[in-house]
């Protein structure tokens, strides 16, 4: 079973994965990573904040289809 897939979290749309050609990157960041996978590996276990919320990233999930999420926090 894919946990991804089967618990509800919560989304934070203010972390949104941007494409270019060099690969991808977290919007605001300058890290870019040739994959998907690489970037979610990359953003695993790091810090992130917006707003009055800080939070950390445990385990990175796929964005859904349409790009109605991105990374994903387990807390």
């Amino acid at each position: 079973m894919d946990l991804c897939e089967s618990r509800p979290v919560p989304q934070y749309k203010n972390f949104q994965i941007e494409t270019s050609p060099q690969g991808y990157r977290l919007y605001g960041t300058e890290t870019f990573r040739p994959t998907l996978k690489e970037l979610l590996d990359h953003l695993q276990g790091q810090n992130l904040r917006t707003e009055n919320l800080r939070f950390q990233l445990r385990r990175c999930c796929p964005p859904q289809p349409r790009g109605t999420n991105s990374a994903q926090s387990v807390m």
